[in-house]
């Protein structure tokens, strides 16, 4: 009868440590399936956020009021020039000097503080 008990015993425990290993296993996905929605937000507002700076970049541009069918076309023939690199040199400073310009005009002035 003493080595039924034990045998009694370890199937229990094997039960139980089945049921932790199951516990575990749920924990884990959960776990995961949370991280992936996390990193699948961030990606979402990452790219919200590009395409808001897009727009404030357009309206800086003075493009707002531009028909959406010229916009698209004008950036598309900006696409298949700006792999010229000194062309892209030079807008990149236009546009560069054009923010900085206007970060400093937003910027308060150590009197106006």
């Amino acid at each position: 009868m003493q080595i039924d008990q034990r045998v009694q015993r370890a199937a229990e425990k094997l039960e139980r440590a089945k049921s932790e290993l199951r516990q575990a296993k749920q924990q884990a996905t959960a776990l995961r399936q949370k991280q992936e929605a996390r990193e699948r937000e961030e990606r979402r507002r990452a790219e919200t956020r590009r395409k808001i700076e897009t727009g404030g970049l357009v309206s800086i541009a003075g493009l707002l009021d531009v028909d959406r069918g010229v916009l698209l076309g004008g950036l598309l023939a900006l696409a298949d020039v700006v792999s010229d690199p000194q062309r892209a040199a030079g807008w990149k400073r236009r546009g560069d000097d054009l923010l900085r310009e206007r970060g400093q005009a937003r910027r308060p002035t150590s009197a106006a503080q």
